[in-house]
């Protein structure tokens, strides 16, 4: 039998992300006031950081346009961040954009990060077998978890 082994790429990602694609189903609004576009773009996250996060719309954006956008969160509403397209990849009809943080309240940031690290906590228990991973309300990322384990 043979072990195949797997490569161990270090992680170049500064800020643990949190998915949120499925369990968030607040649409966000970006404006682009360099582009001049009146109406607000509507799109949704896929996935949240600290430092910024992945955007699902069917606007096509260049990359390193300036964005404002709003959106609610848990704990949070209306929030604002500023930032720039990184990255813009067509999928299927729409675009998936990686969008930078260039502007956001520290403590947004603060709340973010502690999601992203009870979602990461709580998967890796889950990897390892353990039952009772779940503390209730004490996580940050309680009101996106959609696990069974979920109390």
């Amino acid at each position: 039998m043979t072990y195949h082994r797997l490569k161990h790429h270090p992680e170049r990602r500064i800020h643990k992300r949190v998915p949120v694609l499925t369990s968030l189903l607040e649409p966000i609004t970006i404006k682009a006031p360099q582009l001049h576009i009146d109406n607000p773009i509507p799109g949704f996250m896929g996935n949240l950081s600290a430092g910024g996060m992945q955007i699902a719309t069917f606007v096509a954006l260049p990359v390193n346009v300036e964005l404002e956008i709003s959106v609610n969160m848990p704990g949070f509403h209306n929030v604002h961040f500023k930032g720039k397209a990184k990255r813009v990849f067509q999928k299927q009809g729409s675009f998936l954009i990686t969008f930078n943080f260039t502007h956001i309240s520290p403590e947004v940031r603060e709340h973010i990060t502690r999601m992203a690290e009870d979602f990461e906590m709580c998967y890796d228990r889950r990897i390892l077998g353990v039952t009772d991973v779940c503390y209730g309300h004490k996580c940050f990322y309680f009101t996106l978890c959609t696990e069974d384990c979920k109390k």
